[in-house]
């Protein structure tokens, strides 16, 4: 029987500016996979088993767990770990079969896990004021940091 693992309300995501020679970074939030970890350093994505491992134990943990880089960081190196969960169903029912609690439970966090990440990527977006209903964009989508510095934000006539 799979045990109850709760799900905080955390965001699915952590950021660390890198001492000389540091290897070990530790994310705090549930996973149910390796797969559903990505992992930045220096904004280029990482290969997790060539680029890094996990330690043991963090996969499946309530509060997290970490991951070992192959190569030691320099000074100052970014390190970006995020969770991003495929959206799939995970928990499949029978008409007339079994309905156990941790089948549902095992469902209800792998939604709210979801929900994690949908609220901190939403919460890192421009939104449009809700007056703005007929308005259909195109996707807005920023320069990464060193792009935009010392530069300004504008739009044009039409509003865009």
């Amino acid at each position: 029987m799979a045990a109850f693992i709760p799900i905080n309300d955390i965001r699915p995501y952590n950021s660390y500016i890198a001492a000389a020679n540091q290897l070990i970074f530790v994310f705090d939030w549930f996973v149910q996979k390796e797969e559903y970890v990505t992992v930045y350093k220096n904004e280029v994505k990482l290969s997790y088993i060539q680029d890094y491992i996990f330690t043991p134990n963090s996969i499946g943990s309530a509060t997290g767990g970490s991951i070992k880089l192959a190569l030691p960081c320099v000074s100052g190196d970014i390190i970006v770990i995020l969770r991003n969960s495929a959206m799939k169903r995970v928990t499949g029912y029978s008409e007339s079969g079994e309905f156990r609690a941790s089948a549902v439970n095992l469902e209800f966090n792998y939604i709210i896990t979801l929900f994690q990440e949908l609220a901190f990527k939403i919460g890192r977006c421009l939104i449009l004021s809700e007056t703005d209903a007929n308005t259909l964009p195109e996707d807005i989508i920023l320069p990464n940091v060193n792009q935009r510095k010392k530069k300004y934000l504008y739009c044009i006539v039409t509003g865009k």
